[in-house]
């Protein structure tokens, strides 16, 4: 037996013949049956033994080789001894004939010794692969010759399962010692991929973990098995572990998941974990590495001048490079202000075609673990000295400077893909001669889906790299010179003769003045404005002069997104999401832009007079949108189509809307703001240069009109230098390389500075950033160094990992359930729209003031001025900034304060705030009430009169903004969440189980079966009141009793008066018509939007269906029909039995609406079951939220019901949402707690009446009201509760809505204290905090009072004093809410605002100043540049830069 492994794989490692004998047996066996070097023989070895042992090889070779048979070495001493003399045969044992066999055939045979006393050693051939060997060893109990373990014949025992894995480890360890990693280097990034394991994996140790992991590749192991992708990679993975176990060495892959999981996660617990288990390098490893890749890299230092890995130099235009830089903040705001890290990142990019992908070289490997600093690497991460010029430099000026930036842009360019998208909805209006498409779903997909889906694919990609890190204070001009500096030796000493460098706007503003001053340095530096920050500042430009028009409503109310996030997105942040948002409200309002130019042209009879042509053309894009090459031609003809025939008549109707209607004209407006945005990102996507230009001129005007005075200051610089930028850029640029593609593809590219942050920013913020490093020299410089090396690294992994192939084919927005969730979110906004807001683009009543489409609020005429004209105010004052800073022969001066626009949108509107100055002026002014809010909380830190407990227990501003809009409007939520909440606990149905008609009652919601029919087959309201009698009569296959309720419009000083007079605003229902038999039915929408419509239309249909009923006898005898609150007298109820009406005075009523009356006929119906002693069943037909809340809290009350089923649902645009809700279920689901305070805590948390919480969704009120039912169980009696009780028991709800994990719970008994604590722990917004108690009071108060309407449905003659006594007040359209009482914040509190009234200019020790504040836009200076505050600048600068990141 071996002494050791070493020894056994010493003596079989000398052949390596087992390995490379693939072919077939003949060759196998021409091998192994050469005749071996004859060995030396020992003396004392006699003759006998000489001619035994021939005889025995002859007898054992064909066997041994050819039959490949497996002997026991005890057998074989036995059949050699039988050879030899009988004096012989004892003295020879089996350890002379395991050495004789061994000095005779070498490594052509394997001796493998087993286990266990007693256990004799294997002898086979060496070319005997490890699946025959374990099929040979499968079969050994039956084989017989030579007594080859023969269990019958011979004493010793089969070898175990124990000693046949022994021997397959035998082979595979062998296989695995003959595979060595090299340990003076370590292995690239090629080396890591899993094609490179393939090859150096061994084979047989590959065969073997798949036979384990796979169970196809078990049963055909005599055949060459081709697993999956998934299954090799696993397979590799385990292969690799154990051979890197088994060397004591790490392999590639166990390098590159180190590497990877450092890069990702910067985490040494876990790669010490993954190391400890075998499955990755040691942390110390990783160290070692980073430390040799950085002395590679400062190998490449010469002459100070440093070319990152993966750049090569520079061989024409696929090859240009051009850096990013920007500012990178660690720990930026400290309490004790030390430990920050204000540095500059850079990050090179060079395009690359896809064939040519930089590997990582294979790095010498070093032992030690860190960086030796030298001169020469503090060189490259110092700031070089620069003398700050005296005076601020010019820029050029041109001749032709306002014909370069301003030129004409294109319109209409998205219409095609909305077109398309209205095609899938069946929604373009087409000709009655068109054939439109049939289709159920949205086969176009959302805008970045579309134009990817037919766009050419790029090869070419952008190498990323990252330069070191300038270790000093970005915006110092020191440190822009040193970027500058170390960017252009960089592109000389690759090659390039122009060197290109892209900042952020207030790097760039530096960069331009240092270029000016030192321009024979830098003449050949080109300098871009990032256009990822520009395009975040143009966001806040369209939320500035669309937000409160509607625009920030329509994506809350809608349900799109959230209030906060709204917010965030509107001032420019949250980059992807608010181009998301934007996208989807323009193609929301384009397609009714559309939709209502297809009516308009249908009416003026143009669509008619276009040619076939035009429709077929474009029917054909839709059905070959997937076909790309067809789709690229027939949309080419197309648009030239359609700027022939349609675009004309699009600017006619354009031109028509906008003298109609100033709300057109606005919105209109945004439309286009809209496709600029979407042009410049198609610009950065494509890679077209000359339209990145159009869209970065088109953007300067709202720069202006918006005061972004930054950017509207230098954006025209940036377009000039563009447009006169070398030819050779130029050439390059437009190739579309100036678009950063971090992958080859189509569609794909990014702004320059989006790269840099997607880049070295989010690494150096990252887990594996530099993150506690900043403050290590050594550390930081060897991150610099390596970071892109193992990003290559991880990268290359992530794709050995299957995680890192995208599939370039197919956008996630062209997948079917992405282009089924845009499709719905757009059609959302769209009947939003249609229902609940004002249509902007419809002709045939449109508002001719302009409107919020929202709230209705109407523009006072100096608004809307404004807004209409903002366009051209901005372009007046680009024009002259630009005529007399940048045109030749003119001498303004460029850094001279710029104008505020004073535009003035909707917010100007809203109530004002009288502020009180330390001179003793009041200011009444617009103020945002943040604004106000955030330098009260300033002003209690630097006084002693005024505190936070005291500040927070007023309102700030005239306005609570917790529960209402800016311009005094109620904050609403969507109802509807609730239903589908409520609904979600029990099983809805679509049809009815059958039931006794004779014990079933059908209560009809009679405005909404109005609503519902179909207006279109009716001409007049005799038509109508047929119809009607129609569908009534259907109902009574069903049942024996219909209960018809209708609503009441003519209650003085109604609740519901401000919702139904916004509704009725919204669409423009201001008409009032006479309703006789003969009338015509006029425009059927804005007819039920005025309430005076409606109750002349209920008299009209009660008057009718009595006449009806004496005359044609409408119902049947055995069948009973009410009708309810439709006559002249309100409060009647009249039932119709066979040929009798008789009027019901049980059931006369007071109630104002149909929910509660129909809960009363419900309550009359159950007892009607009683007397009859049976038990029924109740339909109510309603699709209202109110009224499912109301049959929850009733259905405890049913002594004699059965079943209640409420039916809700309509048809809308040929989808069938109609179903019918177990209320019986949903009842017993609840706990009866809850039952009883649905009602309460619905009208709690906004309805009709009641405002809602900002950003308190219905969902999270269900979820706390299910969950938290005990705590709330002081709401059951919540109608009947006096004033204080009822705020004491609100104020529980309203307290865990604001603080639901309770941390508060000490403050939860007082509002004013629940806010103190929001407002200094969590830094909230005012509009997140929770009301104050005065105004919160009111609330409750009209809460209360619909809460006692809804709670006491059951009570006939309802009498709980007027609304005025509830939180409402008089106004000049009827009742208003009252906001709150007593005094707010900003009455007492002084020095809000400095006074320097009349003054041209703030001082700098104003009392803003003073006090750490900036100047507001109350004064001339407007707290614009005019200010000598320094803060005000500082402000203006830091929050347009803040609104980019």
């Amino acid at each position: 037996m071996f002494t050791s492994d070493n020894e056994m794989l010493h003596r079989l490692s000398s052949d390596s013949f087992s390995e490379t004998a693939l072919y077939h047996d003949a060759c196998i066996t021409k091998y192994l049956l050469r005749k071996p070097s004859k060995v030396a023989e020992d003396a004392s070895e006699s003759t006998e033994h000489e001619s035994a042992f021939t005889a025995f090889i002859t007898d054992i070779k064909d066997d041994l080789f050819v039959h490949k048979k497996v002997f026991l070495l005890s057998n074989l001493l036995a059949k050699f001894c039988s050879f030899l003399p009988d004096n012989s045969k004892n003295a020879y044992t089996t350890q002379h004939l395991r050495q004789r066999l061994e000095r005779y055939f070498g490594n052509t045979i394997t001796i493998q010794s087993q286990r266990g006393q007693g256990m004799s050693s294997l002898v086979y051939s060496s070319s005997v692969s490890l699946s025959e060997a374990i099929d040979t060893v499968n079969h050994l109990r039956t084989e017989s010759y030579f007594h080859l373990f023969d269990l019958a014949n011979n004493s010793e025992s089969c070898p175990n399962e124990r000693q046949i894995l022994h021997a397959a480890a035998s082979i595979l360890r062998k296989h695995m010692r003959e595979t060595n990693f090299p340990n003076e280097r370590y292995p690239s990034s090629a080396e890591m991929s899993l094609d490179y394991s393939l090859e150096y994996v061994p084979p047989l140790l590959k065969d073997f973990v798949m036979w384990l992991l796979d169970l196809d590749a078990y049963e055909t192991y005599d055949v060459e098995f081709s697993g999956s992708r998934e299954k090799t990679r696993k397979c590799l993975a385990l292969a690799e572990c154990i051979l890197s176990i088994n060397q004591g060495s790490f392999s590639p892959f166990h390098l590159g998941l180190a590497l990877q999981m450092h890069h990702m996660f910067g985490s040494r617990l876990l790669v010490e974990t993954l190391h400890s288990h075998g499955f990755c390098a040691s942390y110390t490893e990783v160290r070692r590495f980073l430390t040799s890749a950085s002395e590679h890299e400062v190998t490449k230092i010469k002459d100070g001048t440093y070319l990152p890995y993966g750049i090569a130099p520079c061989s024409g235009q696929s090859t240009l490079i051009q850096e990013g830089a920007d500012n990178v903040d660690i720990n930026a705001e400290t309490v004790d202000g030390k430990d920050t890290f204000h540095s500059m990142a850079r990050a090179v990019f060079q395009v690359r075609s896809s064939s040519d992908v930089p590997r990582t070289p294979g790095i010498k490997r070093l032992g030690e673990r860190t960086v030796q600093v030298s001169e020469t690497v503090s060189e490259i991460i110092s700031c070089l000295p620069f003398n700050k010029p005296k005076e601020r430099k010019e820029p050029a000026r041109f001749s032709n400077a306002t014909i370069q930036v301003f030129s004409p842009v294109s319109k209409n360019a998205e219409v095609i893909w909305v077109l398309l998208r209205l095609l899938s909805r069946n929604k373009a209006h087409l000709p009655s001669l068109v054939s439109q498409p049939i289709t159920e779903h949205q086969t176009i997909p959302f805008w970045t889906g579309y134009h990817k889906e037919w766009s050419f694919a790029n090869s070419d990609f952008h190498v990323v790299a990252y330069p070191p890190i300038v270790d000093s204070k970005p915006t110092d001009m020191a440190t822009v010179y040193t970027t500058m500096k170390r960017c252009r030796e960089m592109c000389q000493t690759a090659g390039q003769h122009y060197s290109i460098q892209t900042f952020d706007q207030q790097l760039y503003a530096i960069a331009q003045q240092i270029k000016w001053s030192n321009m024979s340095e830098f003449g050949n530096h080109i300098l871009r404005l990032g256009g990822f920050h520009a395009l975040s500042c143009f966001i806040s430009c369209i939320g500035k002069l669309w937000s409160d028009g509607g625009l920030s409503d329509l994506l809350i109310d809608s349900g799109t997104y959230a209030p906060c996030t709204v917010e965030q997105m509107l001032l420019g942040k949250q980059f992807n999401r608010a181009v998301r948002s934007l996208t989807l409200a323009y193609e929301a309002l384009k397609s009714l832009w559309l939709m209502a130019f297809f009516d308009w042209c249908d009416t003026e009879g143009h669509l008619s007079n276009l040619p076939e042509e035009v429709w077929e053309t474009l029917l054909s894009c839709h059905l070959h949108f997937r076909d790309n090459d067809h789709f690229v031609e027939v949309s080419s003809s197309f648009s030239s189509l359609f700027e022939i025939h349609i675009v004309p008549l699009m600017e006619e109707y354009r031109k028509a809307g906008i003298a109609a209607s100033a709300t057109f004209q606005y919105w209109d407006m945004f439309l286009q703001a809209v496709e600029i945005l979407l042009q410049n990102i198609r610009a950065e996507r494509y890679g077209d240069w000359n339209l990145h230009l159009i869209s970065m001129k088109a953007m300067i005007p709202y720069f202006f009109v918006a005061n972004r005075n930054n950017y509207a200051r230098w954006t025209p610089v940036y377009v000039l230098d563009m447009l006169n930028i070398p030819m050779e850029v130029k050439s390059s640029f437009d190739t579309g390389v100036f678009a950063i593609r971090q992958k080859a593809g189509s569609f794909n590219g990014i702004w320059a500075d989006m790269a840099t942050e997607k880049t070295i920013i989010r690494d150096s913020k990252g887990h594996g950033g530099i993150k506690g490093i900043t403050t290590q020299k050594t550390a930081l410089i060897r991150w610099n160094l390596t970071r892109h090396i193992v990003g290559q690294i991880s990268a290359e992994m992530r794709l050995r990992a299957g995680l890192g192939r995208d599939d370039e084919d197919v956008h996630d927005e062209s997948k079917p359930t992405a282009i089924a969730r845009d499709d719905k979110q757009v059609s959302n906004l769209i009947s939003h729209i249609e229902e609940n807001m004002i249509h902007p683009f419809d002709m045939t009543e449109p508002p001719k003031s302009l409107v919020n489409i929202s709230t209705g609020l109407c523009a006072t005429p100096d608004v809307e001025n404004s807004l209409l004209h903002s366009l051209e105010t901005g372009t007046s004052l680009a024009r002259k900034f630009v005529e007399s800073t940048l045109s030749e022969n003119m001498s303004g001066n460029f850094y001279g304060a710029i104008p505020r626009s004073g535009i003035k949108t909707f917010s100007k509107m809203h109530k004002k705030t009288k502020l009180k100055c330390n001179s003793g002026v009041t200011v009444k002014s617009v103020v945002n009430p943040e604004l106000i809010f955030r330098r009260a909380l300033t002003l209690t830190k630097c006084r002693d009169d005024v505190t936070v407990e005291k500040l927070m227990s007023f309102p700030i501003g005239p306005i609570p903004t917790s529960l209402f809009h800016d311009d005094g409007t109620m904050r609403k939520n969507v109802k509807s969440d609730l239903a589908r909440e409520l609904e979600n606990e029990a099983t809805s149905s679509f049809f009815l189980p059958f039931f006794d008609p004779e014990s079933t009652v059908v209560i009809r919601d009679a405005m909404g079966v109005i609503q519902s029919m179909d207006i279109k087959v009716s001409s007049s309201f005799g038509d109508f009141g047929r119809n009607y009698l129609k569908l009534l009569s259907l109902q009574f296959g069903m049942t024996a009793t219909v209960i018809d309720v209708f609503d009441r419009y003519d209650v003085e000083d109604s609740t519901k008066s401000a919702e139904r007079q916004r509704r009725a605003f919204l669409s423009g229902g201001h008409k009032e018509y006479k309703v006789n038999e003969g009338s015509l039915i006029p425009d059927w929408k804005k007819f039920l939007s005025n309430g005076k419509n409606k109750q002349s239309l209920i008299v009209f249909l009660g008057d009718f269906i009595l006449d009806s009923f004496v005359s044609q006898q409408i119902v049947q005898s055995g069948n009973t029909f009410y009708l309810v609150g439709a006559f002249r007298n309100p409060e009647c109820v009249k039932k119709m039995v066979g040929s009798e009406v008789f009027e019901c005075h049980s059931l006369s009523s007071t109630h104002e609406e149909a929910d509660t009356r129909i809960i009363l006929q419900t309550l009359h119906a159950d007892s009607e079951f009683g007397s009859r002693n049976v038990k029924g069943r109740i339909v109510i037909r309603c699709s209202d939220t109110d009224v499912l809340v109301l049959c929850i809290h009733y259905f405890g009350r049913l002594k004699h019901t059965n079943e209640l089923w409420l039916y809700i649902g309509s048809v809308v645009k040929g989808r069938d949402s109609r179903r019918y809700i177990p209320v019986h279920e949903l009842s017993r689901a609840f706990s009866d707690i809850f039952c009883c305070i649905l009602p309460a805590v619905h009208a709690l948390t906004g309805c009709d009446t009641t405002s809602a919480f900002y950003g308190v969704g219905k969902k999270s009120v269900y979820k706390l009201a299910k969950e938290s039912s005990k705590n709330l169980e002081s709401l059951q009696n919540f109608a009947e509760l006096e004033t204080d009780r009822a705020v004491e028991s609100a104020r529980k709800l309203v307290s865990l809505l604001y603080d639901p994990k309770e941390k508060f719970k000490i403050c939860h008994f007082n509002l004013n204290k629940l806010r103190v604590k929001l407002a200094t722990t969590k830094d909230s917004a005012l509009v997140r905090l929770p009301p104050c108690e005065s105004s919160f009071k009111q609330h409750v108060l009209r809460a209360s009072f619909q809460a006692k309407t809804w709670m006491k449905s059951h009570v006939a003659k309802q009498s709980h004093g007027s609304p005025l006594e509830y939180g409402w007040k008089k106004g000049h359209a009827g009742l208003e809410p009252v906001l709150f009482t007593g005094m707010m914040s900003s009455d007492f509190l002084e020095d809000l605002i400095c006074s320097c009234k009349g003054k041209s200019v703030c001082t700098n020790a104003c009392i803003c100043s003073e006090q750490y504040l900036a100047c507001t836009e109350l004064y001339p200076c407007q707290g614009g540049q005019l200010c000598q505050n320094t803060l005000t600048n500082q402000q203006n600068d830091d929050y347009e830069i803040e609104d980019m990141e």
